[in-house]
């Protein structure tokens, strides 16, 4: 069986096309909120209370969803830090990864596997190498690339599919 044929990435694709997006996209997307989300998690970056305070009177957390939903993948890390900073407090936006983490680990194929590869590879605070992944994981090298693609575009489905949406339409109905 060809790698694009396996399972699992028949179901990572069918996800794509039932919340009609785009698999590149999402990598794209996915791997830019993962990279930068230990910055803006561990180094306090969004800890200045003040300076939310006067953020929030100018933004209102639509702006910060409808920002999101049109994220650039080819926006680099420090910009993508800088916007978030300017326009939401931490703890928000843990709370919408750490939603999209817990629908990721309910995949009903390699779910336990794509969860563990991100949180060894972008959420703990330290992460692993992807040599310490491979080994950790028992996973040969393009198993490991394999299984990451699949898991980054997981995320972004059920970031950007589920977790925004539901953000969304929870803001609008209030």
């Amino acid at each position: 069986m060809s790698r694009e044929k396996t399972s699992s990435r028949m179901m990572v694709r069918n996800y794509c096309k039932v919340y009609q997006m785009d698999a590149e996209t999402l990598l794209g997307r996915a791997e830019l909120l993962l990279r930068s989300y230990r910055h803006i998690c561990f180094t306090g970056c969004l800890d200045n209370e003040e300076y939310f305070e006067e953020a929030f009177e100018e933004k209102k957390p639509i702006d910060v969803i409808l920002f999101l939903e049109n994220l650039d993948p080819s926006m680099n890390k420090t910009e993508f830090v800088r916007s978030v900073k300017e326009s939401t407090d931490k703890n928000w936006l843990i709370e919408m990864v750490e939603q999209a983490m817990t629908k990721v680990h309910k995949t009903p194929i390699e779910g336990d596997l794509y969860f563990d590869l991100l949180s060894k590879r972008y959420i703990i605070k330290s992460p692993y190498s992807e040599l310490e992944i491979l080994e950790e994981l028992s996973l040969s090298r393009a198993r490991y690339y394999d299984k990451r693609w699949e898991a980054l575009v997981m995320f972004g489905v059920c970031f950007w599919g589920g977790v925004l949406p539901n953000m969304k339409k929870t803001l609008m109905a209030s």
